[in-house]
């Protein structure tokens, strides 16, 4: 059975919200202008917007090679602390030539690391 502009009769659960005072005031206004109650209107508004397709944040994916990529950023860290080991070593008045040995090693390290960690982030999942 319905009601009067076709909305069914069985409305048993009510919802309740709260509106600032002007949003009530533009509520009541829409709702008598188009001949219905603000529960009507309100109504109508509600199922309109649930029958649209939700727009959702961004999910982020869950990443396929998650085992790969832990392993690499452990071997990150590794690297990282080398570079604060040469760090140290250079503050505490170590050889530079040394130190640039070194550092030139762990920039290739480095580079090959973070271009996995890439890889691994761009692949799609499976």
């Amino acid at each position: 059975m319905t009601t009067r502009n076709n909305e069914p009769k069985d409305l048993t659960r009510p919802v309740s919200f709260r509106l600032p005072p002007a949003d009530r005031a533009k509520l009541m206004e829409v709702a008598a202008a188009q001949g219905l109650t603000a529960g009507q209107l309100a109504r109508r508004i509600v199922a309109r917007d649930l029958g649209m397709v939700a727009k959702l944040s961004h999910v982020r994916r869950a990443i396929a090679n998650a085992a790969i990529l832990r392993q690499l950023l452990g071997d990150l860290g590794r690297l990282g602390n080398n570079l604060n080991q040469i760090a140290a070593r250079l503050n505490a008045g170590g050889k530079h030539a040394e130190a640039i040995h070194d550092l030139d090693r762990l920039r290739s390290s480095l580079e090959t690391a973070l271009a996995c960690v890439i890889a691994t982030l761009k692949r799609r999942r499976s």
